[in-house]
């Protein structure tokens, strides 16, 4: 090796077979193999030279240039002293699941710009995403901009602006397809993509191809931005179709005309510590229009719902105000137009005495779906409140009487002007709370020592004349169909139009197993509740006791889940409801779900649910529910899920269905998604 005084002080970083300088050029020139490790760069190449007079450096032949995950290569590097600038010639750089390549960058820490730049998302191939730009500028605050930007999905272009700007902070790309055949709507084609066009907000569309129906088309959005105590986040869809086939008749038997579409809007919004709004928007053209398009949102909402509510959370009350729309004629939805309430949370007002109060006004309709009828409407204002104090005459015992009343004023109501009523309630609550602690250990099953609470529990409620004034009060707010207990207590019910006389005594008793938890706290291992009314006025269907209800769920190891519930006749001990679901996992390769739900007289079905993992790229999955009362089975999907060069999956599938309402036989999937685009 050769040396001279002029480069000691890179003698630290650069490594080669052969070091020269050239003292009429000022240049120091390493060969046979350089490196020149700095800062945790590693830098490699076939020659390194260092002007000291014009403060460049070059690298040329084989350039590498990594640091921990980072890696670039290129033609050659020149980096200049004055002004800490580089540029890279021919290159191609990457850090998963990013990789960048280009004619030159330039630039420094602050900002640099890369020519007829193309960016990969995962490994650069025919099938990864990608994105080119004739010029691309990066700035040190993560923001971003390019000239005639172009993202492709293969050989599909999807995306034009030609001038993007954006912050990198903000969304992620996504695409999504599937593809299939159906009877009733033919061959099928989805596509759909979204790219951030802001700091915040993802915009694109989809289009849809059924060769019986025609085209599907319209735009998608997704939003959503945080800053300190304020958050934003959201969706927006929606789809137009005009059917070119028989879209045959709605669940009221009318006939579903050609012009058809679907709106769907979710967003949420912390608007500050104390506000929050929340809003959801279902428009249908008809009540089969994301049955027989959009099944993925029919499954998750069969009864579409549309409302807006802003909530202020004060100290120790809330404010609320609550409206919901009837967008859709298919169905009845009671509507509040608006309701604004106010909820004072339980107060202490002395001697040990809680108060709560609740006062509302809302403006009620309900649309009858009998055509002509005249629809359900009130003016309500309503107030309740009750007093309640807690005594613990021992350590595992807590007594609590209440006492309430609820105040409720209509106006516009059919058959008179205006009608108030008064109610009283007189109860009380009682808790029970015993433990014992036991030091059993089983390695097995990663017990260590074992803790039972036992919570028995007794509830007392009376309202006397409930049911009064229902001759005139439009029952808006009226019994849903539930198998669960409802609440006792006056302040807690909700069918405030339609209400009986309650004069009852609940008794439950609730048993909880836990054990510690290796990381932090304990984990229940088996949790077993049961309850049931017992009735001291006359009831609707003139029992004197409800029905036993009963909750497990059992879980003594994280990879296998138990639950139950049942409904037991308290008289003749028939089983009106049984609903079970037992869950076994292998977090790596498999997984298999048993679940059952019978209701007498109603349903008696059995669902299956397995998915079995080949290797890294390949999964089985099979979903199955059988109808017993039916003999038959209701559904039946079988298919295979594929990761593809770990950017892509795909599900291939195929369905039966039995004497569905609107689906066919047999139904052949192909679902795309990308994963980290």
């Amino acid at each position: 090796m050769v040396y001279t005084q002029d480069i000691l002080s890179l003698i630290p970083y650069i490594e080669g077979d052969e070091i020269t300088y050239d003292l009429e050029t000022g240049e120091t020139i390493v060969t046979g193999t350089p490196s020149l490790s700095y800062d945790g760069w590693l830098l490699l190449a076939d020659e390194i030279r260092y002007n000291q007079k014009t403060g460049e450096a070059m690298a040329t032949g084989n350039i590498s240039l990594t640091r921990e995950a980072l890696r670039l290569i290129g033609d050659s590097i020149t980096y200049s002293t004055n002004g800490n600038r580089a540029e890279v010639t021919n290159f191609r750089a990457g850090q998963y699941p990013a990789y960048l390549e280009g004619d030159t960058i330039t630039g420094n820490i602050e900002q640099a710009q890369v020519q007829n730049a193309i960016a990969y998302v995962g490994q650069p191939n025919s099938l990864a995403p990608r994105a080119s730009a004739l010029e691309v500028r990066y700035f040190k605050d993560d923001k971003i901009e390019a000239d005639k930007l172009v993202i492709k999905l293969g050989g599909l272009a999807v995306f034009y602006n030609s001038a993007f700007r954006r912050d990198l902070e903000g969304g992620k790309q996504s695409f999504e397809a599937w593809t299939g055949y159906r009877k009733e709507l033919g061959a099928y084609l989805h596509a759909g993509v979204r790219v951030p066009v802001s700091e915040a907000i993802e915009a694109g569309g989809f289009i849809d191809l059924f060769s019986k129906r025609g085209v599907m088309v319209g735009p998608s959005v997704k939003y959503r931005s945080q800053k300190e105590a304020q958050e934003t986040f959201g969706k927006f869809e929606f789809g137009y179709l005009k059917d070119q086939g028989d879209p045959e008749q709605d669940i009221l038997g009318q006939n579903i005309g050609s012009e058809r579409h679907f709106l769907e809007w979710h967003h949420k919004q912390q608007i500050n510590e104390k506000v929050t709004l929340t809003g959801l928007v279902n428009d249908w053209s008809d009540s089969d229009v994301t049955r027989d398009f959009r099944h993925k949102i029919f499954r998750n909402a069969q009864g579409p719902d549309t409302f807006l509510e802003g909530v202020y959370h004060g100290n120790n009350y809330l404010i609320s105000a609550f409206t919901r729309f009837r967008p859709n004629d298919f169905q009845i939805v009671q509507e509040r137009l608006p309701e604004v309430r106010f909820d004072l949370l339980p107060t202490h007002v002395g001697h040990g005495i809680l108060a709560e109060f609740q006062a509302s006004v809302a403006a009620l309709r309900e649309e009858s779906l009998i055509p002509n009828q005249t629809p359900l409407r009130s003016d309500r204002l309503d107030f309740y409140s009750n007093l309640s104090r807690s005594f613990r005459p021992t350590e595992w015992l807590t007594f609590t009487p209440i006492a309430g009343g609820r105040w409720t004023y209509y106006d516009r109501l059919n058959g008179r002007d205006n009608y108030s009523r008064l109610l009283g309630e007189l109860g009380f609550d009682a808790e029970m709370k015993i433990f014992a602690v036991y030091d059993y250990e089983n390695p097995v099953w990663e017990i260590e020592g074992i803790r039972h609470l036992i919570e028995p529990m007794v509830q007392y409620r009376y309202i006397p004349e409930a049911d009064k004034g229902s001759a005139y009060i439009p029952p808006i707010d009226d019994i849903a169909f539930s198998t669960q207990l409802q609440p006792l207590g006056l302040g807690e019910v909700r069918n405030i139009d339609d209400l009986s006389e309650t004069h009852a005594l609940r008794i439950g008793l609730d048993n909880i197993f836990q054990t510690r938890h290796p990381e932090y706290g304990s984990r229940d291992l088996l949790r077993f509740f049961l309850a049931g009314d017992l009735y001291f006025s006359n009831q609707p269907n003139g029992d004197d006791f409800s029905a036993i209800h009963t909750q497990v769920d059992f879980t003594p190891a994280e990879w296998l889940r138990i639950s139950l519930f049942s409904r037991l006749d308290s008289q003749s001990f028939n089983l009106r409801e049984l609903n079970t679901q037992i869950t076994i996992t292998d977090q790596e390769f498999w997984e298999v779900g048993l679940g059952t739900s019978a209701l007498k007289g109603d349903i008696e079905q059995y669902q299956l649910y397995a998915r079995y993992r080949l290797n890294e790229a390949f999964e089985l999955y099979a979903r199955i529910q059988y109808d017993a009362r039916q003999s038959r089975f209701n559904e039946q999907s079988y298919g295979i899920s594929q990761i593809l060069r770990n950017q892509w999956r795909i599900n291939y599938g195929i369905s039966s269905y039995s004497d569905a309402r609107r689906e066919s036989g047999t139904r052949i999937d192909l679902e795309i998604e990308f994963l980290s685009f």
